[in-house]
């Protein structure tokens, strides 16, 4: 980010998203599975499947700093507007590759890889020290997502996926800051 003399902030991010907890994984292998819900191996035996989420944020934000103490005007609330892009999917491992079903271009008729316009604000307190040491933010970010599928088929729902879906993420941010400050102008006195 780069920080004005008049306390205006221009910046650019990207955030890495991962997860392990997948909601849908019972819907996403019912056509594939057993009974009991395990997916047979090519081996003939059940698989161990494991589903993550992965995608990316990443957007060009502008906000503001506040100073809340005088003695330093380069502490204080901030706020902070972005926009830019979301991209998530579901991530299918299973060992070995040992499922057929759940590998290669099949995977991609079950990972729900979608991408969108989002808009990001963030709300905290960022502290750079007088003696350019300690340095820090902290707050809270929301994410909305405008998102849609990017695959042609859902092979679980046996049907193109149209729809047009409104992601939410929400989290607290903590971080350090390494400042870069601009050099004093020398000054030249001529006679």
């Amino acid at each position: 980010m780069l920080k004005t003399k008049n306390n205006w902030l221009f910046g650019a991010d990207f955030n890495y998203l991962f997860g392990n907890d997948v909601k849908i994984y019972d819907q996403i292998v019912k056509n594939i599975a057993t009974s009991d819900g395990q997916v047979i191996s090519k081996e003939g035996v059940y698989s161990d499947i494991r589903m993550f989420e992965r995608g990316f944020i990443s957007t060009v934000k502008i906000g503001k700093l506040f100073p809340v103490f005088n003695s330093n005007p380069n502490s204080g609330i901030v706020f902070l507007g972005s926009a830019g892009i979301i991209q998530h999917q579901i991530r299918i491992e299973t060992d070995n590759n040992a499922a057929p079903q759940l590998v290669g271009d099949y995977a991609r008729g079950y990972d729900r890889l979608s991408n969108g316009f989002v808009i990001s604000q963030f709300l905290g307190y960022m502290y750079l020290s007088d003696k350019k040491l300690t340095n820090f933010f902290v707050g809270i970010e929301f994410n909305q997502g405008w998102t849609r599928s990017k695959r042609d088929y859902n092979f679980d729902t046996m049907k193109k996926d149209t729809d047009r879906k409104f992601d939410t993420l929400w989290g607290f941010k903590i971080g350090w800051v390494l400042p870069i400050y601009n050099r004093a102008p020398e000054k030249f006195y001529y006679n």
